[in-house]
């Protein structure tokens, strides 16, 4: 497909050069045609960059989106999941592993799809932060929270509690508290 766009950009400017030369000739000497020709090139890529879209280097596509910063007060680790975060406004933020790099951190802010509510960058603030606790993986998928949501109906307390007291399946293992 890009070729085509470029065969057609290329045709566009050739033969717009064959039509300004076969309008003009006649008319000019040869140092005023070559002005001309000059002139006629430069409007014809603009036009063919117009008209074709050639605009430099690719740009990504621009997804709009929201910030939020978030500050946290402790956080525990779910095993090959995520972690969650005890808020400095006391609620409970949970992440999926998958978009965390230098995690878990004091401070970070969640860049979101203005409309799909989805996130679509974390941008590390804040230093490293050690784990309350390390607890079993989710039994099912529909057990876990989605990414990026902020629980209600429950404090950090008893949702690492609950976690913590869990069995996990595979192996019988409960999850390991490493202090608090």
């Amino acid at each position: 497909m890009e070729f085509l766009r470029l065969l057609g950009a290329g045709l566009f400017v050739f033969g717009g050069l064959l039509f300004a030369r076969w309008l003009f000739a006649p008319s000019f000497q040869a140092p005023q045609l070559a002005i001309i020709l000059m002139i006629s090139f430069a409007v014809l890529l603009l036009a063919a960059r117009e008209i074709f879209g050639f605009y430099g280097r690719r740009r990504r596509p621009v997804v709009p989106t929201a910030e939020e910063r978030y500050v946290a007060v402790r956080a525990f680790g779910v095993e090959a999941n995520g972690y969650y975060f005890e808020l400095q406004n006391g609620q409970v933020l949970y992440l999926d592993d998958r978009n965390l790099d230098g995690f878990p951190s004091t401070e970070f802010v969640l860049r979101r799809h203005q409309t799909e509510g989805y996130i679509v960058d974390i941008e590390v603030i804040g230093g490293p932060m050690p784990l309350d606790a390390i607890v079993p993986p989710f039994a099912d998928e529909e057990d876990a929270p989605n990414d990026g949501d902020v629980l209600v109906g429950g404090s950090y307390q008893n949702i690492k509690n609950d976690r913590t007291n869990r069995t996990d399946r595979t192996n019988g293992t409960n999850g390991t508290n490493h202090g608090v």
